[in-house]
């Protein structure tokens, strides 16, 4: 009888732990397509002037006007935006699966992407940040 208590309870236990999951937003999908990104971007920061739009498998990037990158990518079911300039980058890193953009602020230091062409998408990145090659 004790052991049919503790099942129940454990139960339901991983039971209130997937719902508060699915309402806190923690059990989203990938990534967002560009119109779902420009959606989350526009109700956010409005009539924003996009200029060109970048698909990676994580997260979509938005050039914007002054050499800014919105970064569009989902947090679990929400949407995480991040603007980003060149003196916030401290590296552009490539790697097998993707890329990676190592910024300055401790609070999310870096960006990982997958994308099945990290050095084009570097090379834009880097374009449109304006960031000089080394």
């Amino acid at each position: 009888m004790e052991y049919i208590l503790y099942l129940g309870f454990v139960a339901i236990a991983i039971g209130g732990i997937a719902l508060l999951l699915n309402k806190l937003g923690q059990s989203g999908g990938e990534g967002y397509t560009a119109e779902e990104a420009t959606l989350h971007f526009r109700s956010v920061y409005g009539e924003e002037k996009c200029l060109d739009i970048r698909e990676a498998e994580t997260a979509v990037l938005i050039a914007l006007e002054g050499a800014r990158l919105a970064i569009v990518r989902p947090m679990g079911k929400f949407p995480l935006i991040r603007i980003i300039t060149a003196n916030e980058v401290r590296a552009l890193t490539v790697s097998a699966e993707g890329m990676q953009i190592r910024t300055v602020d401790y609070s999310d230091p870096s960006v990982k992407l997958r994308t099945a062409e990290p050095e084009t998408l570097k090379s834009w990145i880097m374009s449109q940040l304006k960031i000089p090659a080394a």
